[in-house]
């Protein structure tokens, strides 16, 4: 089951608004990435997708319309994994109780159960810098790995990087997962700019490899830059409604994104000309009262950490202190 598109007549800051997610050929995409500075609507979208197929919610589904291309595959589902979601997963925990399951109430040769576990981890980490083969357990249920010089690595001894990615995807492998929509809210939690990088790749094997459509909510110029761009579209206003463009920014610089891409018009209009004027100050290295008291104003008041890290990454190279 995959979406092809969605009409949203009037709900919360989304009005006659219209997405499809079809690539320049024609084709349904497996990967979506929604992105946007945040209140543009991004998470309202991932909701109503989510509760559109509740049967319970009738009168819900009615100011909506979503659809959807089947290919009548029994178990077909939408999962969506919230950002709050991110840090509950102790990993440990659940791989021990994976293998145990797998092992005591299937009656799984541990071979082979680590076998499928490897399997999971080969195709959802295919294509990037991230070799590890499953190990299993010992006798008091320490979790071993492989690395790449084929050494023996201790769960505990991973990089934070190796187990936030692993955190990322366990879920959806212990679940078993296929022929699904799987819908993910700011899969940047937690994550190193290096990874977050990555994470586009791990979703779109993940969704290849298992038949899922898979659909991200994000505000990291990371992942943006990361992201093909028949796959990503961008939240922004235009004659007072939210609208979904396509924008092409696969590869870009970061400092560029959050420059084309992220300053979508969004914000207050007052707030956008006080940033708009304080890039501009930027760009000119005119370091002026001006200067101290704009950026003053959109420390104490903007809430959008992505365009404060922009401005003080700026700020810190023309050597003004916050």
């Amino acid at each position: 089951m995959k979406i092809k598109s969605i009409e949203i007549k009037n709900y919360k800051i989304l009005k006659d608004f219209e997405i499809d997610f079809l690539d320049k050929d024609g084709n349904i995409l497996d990967l979506i990435v929604l992105a946007g500075v945040n209140g543009s609507g991004k998470t309202t979208l991932l909701e109503i997708i989510y509760q559109y197929g509740d049967s319970k919610k009738r009168e819900f589904n009615k100011k909506f319309k979503i659809e959807f291309d089947k290919n009548n595959i029994a178990n077909e589902k939408i999962f969506y994994q919230k950002a709050e979601e991110f840090n509950i997963i102790d990993l440990k925990q659940e791989i021990v109780k994976y293998i145990k399951s797998k092992i005591f109430k299937e009656e799984i040769p541990p071979k082979e159960a680590y076998k499928e576990f490897n399997k999971f981890l080969n195709n959802v980490f295919d294509s990037i810098e991230f070799s590890l083969d499953f190990k299993g357990l010992d006798e008091n249920e320490n979790i071993y790995f492989l690395n790449r010089f084929n050494e023996e690595v201790a769960i505990d001894n991973l990089s934070t990087g190796e187990k936030e990615l692993l955190k990322k995807v366990f879920y959806f492998f212990v679940a078993n997962i296929k022929d699904s929509i799987i819908l993910i809210d700011e899969p940047e939690i937690s994550l190193h700019p290096s990874w977050q990088e990555d994470i586009v790749k791990i979703y779109k094997n993940l969704a290849k490899s298992y038949n899922n459509q898979i659909i991200l909510a994000t505000h990291s110029p990371h992942i943006i830059a990361s992201t093909p761009n028949d796959s990503l579209f961008i939240f922004a206003k235009e004659n007072d409604k939210i609208v979904a463009k396509k924008i092409d920014s696969f590869g870009k610089d970061i400092n560029l994104v959050l420059l084309e891409v992220m300053g979508s018009g969004i914000r207050d209009k007052e707030v956008e000309e006080k940033i708009l004027r304080l890039k501009k100050l930027i760009a000119k290295k005119e370091i002026n009262s001006e200067f101290k008291e704009l950026f003053d104003y959109l420390e104490k008041n903007l809430n959008d950490e992505v365009e404060l890290g922009f401005l003080r990454a700026r700020a810190k190279a023309l050597n003004v202190k916050s």
